[in-house]
């Protein structure tokens, strides 16, 4: 009963405001049933649900299987479409596969659901609608040629489906369809081709495409074909394929995962989400906020560090000024307030760097004042120069490395 645009006030009775707050509480949560508080169009809608299992990557990139609820996600599917069968009242009026819809009549639609919402509409009335698209000229689909077609809608009544009333013209999500197919691989062997719809995938419909990920990984790992069943053309086609194992390297861990896949993308569309400002006006609940935020980006850092040092995360993320002042000047093109953040968070970040026990720093200073403690005497002199002489050996080697990975990141990209 979930929509698109629904807005989680409340789950399990405790209220959120952004997206973050909703994964933390269903976290730790799996097949806990709890009450979800929307608020869509002006009403309150409570609706009980049972956290499920969903695939997750953490703060460190690396890969987990968390509580949540699979199907949602901040990003909703924009108005590109697909067009698959030749005979459908969406193709003879001109529509085709890729375009962007922009209005129904003289109405506005942003979102896949809201072309339903405007479809049903006019259904209702029964005359046939003006179409508005936007049909991209390259790889960039804000780029392209607005066109306009008329719609005639069938006086039958649109069967109902998961996918909405736009099925019963020939409409369907983006998503659904193949866009681009990988050289050599079971895709291309099997005769799957772009402009392919995929309408099953083992006896399981298919309405996103992540249920055709889900069953590639599942089928792939039992060393299983996948039945795809298509509509080519308005033809029916069934291929089989055997998902094949391939190793690709995370871009933050560097380290090697491992999935099964046929070979082929969707030509899938997301409209970012609203943003959503937060506003406190109580200066003690402030103080608070900040208080935990610091917190928590502190246990982060000192966290990702650590993973540095045992290599669970690749030191090829390690920034220096190049990557600073680049990370600085995009975020002073978002507005000053991000740029604040960015400036904060890279002071955390020094402060907590300062304070490990590496001599010459504040950390190694406080190394040795213990040391001094225990002992009762400080540390010789000759003792404090190795140290220092080490300690800065270290820091240069990690200036090095940090500008290596500037140096290369520009040669790279």
């Amino acid at each position: 009963g979930i929509r698109p645009r629904d807005r989680i006030v409340e789950i399990g009775g405790k209220p959120v405001t952004t997206w973050n707050e909703v994964e933390g509480f269903l976290k730790f949560r799996e097949g806990e049933k709890v009450d979800l508080q929307l608020e869509r169009d002006g009403q309150s809608l409570k609706m009980p649900i049972t956290v499920t299992r969903v695939h997750s990557k953490n703060d460190y990139g690396e890969d987990q299987e968390i509580g949540g609820i699979k199907g949602i996600g901040p990003y909703p599917l924009a108005t590109m479409i697909g067009v698959s069968n030749p005979k459908s009242a969406a193709y003879l009026a001109g529509l085709r596969t890729g375009d962007i819809i922009q209005k129904i009549d003289t109405r506005a639609v942003l979102l896949y659901d809201e072309l339903n919402q405007a479809l049903t509409a006019a259904w209702t009335a029964g005359n046939p609608v003006t179409v508005t698209v936007k049909r991209p000229t390259g790889n960039d689909p804000k780029e392209g040629m607005e066109h306009s077609f008329t719609l005639s809608i069938p006086k039958t009544p649109a069967h109902d489906s998961p996918l909405g009333p736009s099925e019963s013209l020939g409409i369907y999500p983006s998503e659904l369809f193949v866009k681009q197919i990988t050289p050599g691989s079971p895709a291309e062997k099997g005769g799957l081709q772009p402009g392919d719809r995929i309408v099953k995938i083992s006896d399981t419909p298919v309405f996103n495409f992540e249920t055709i990920v889900d069953r590639v990984q599942e089928q792939g790992g039992k060393e299983e074909q996948v039945t795809l069943n298509l509509e080519r053309e308005g033809q029916p086609v069934t291929l089989l394929l055997k998902p094949v194992i391939t190793t690709q390297e995370d871009p933050l861990t560097r380290q090697p995962i491992k999935k099964y896949m046929v070979g082929f993308m969707p030509s899938t569309a997301y409209r970012e989400s609203e943003i959503v400002k937060v506003t406190i006006h109580d200066p003690v609940e402030l103080f608070h906020r900040a208080a935990t935020e610091t917190y928590d980006l502190a246990e982060k850092m000192v966290i990702s560090i650590a993973k540095l040092a045992v290599g669970k995360i690749s030191v090829k993320n390690l920034g220096g000024p190049v990557l600073i002042a680049s990370v600085a000047g995009r975020s002073l093109d978002a507005g000053i307030i991000p740029f604040i953040q960015m400036m904060a968070l890279i002071s955390i970040n020094l402060f907590l760097l300062n304070l490990f026990p590496v001599p010459i720093l504040d950390g190694g200073h406080l190394l040795f004042f213990m040391i001094e403690g225990v002992k009762g005497k400080p540390v010789s002199v000759r003792t404090m120069e190795i140290a220092n002489q080490v300690g800065m050996v270290f820091i240069l080697m990690l200036v090095g490395l940090t500008l290596f990975n500037d140096i290369s990141r520009i040669v790279l990209h």
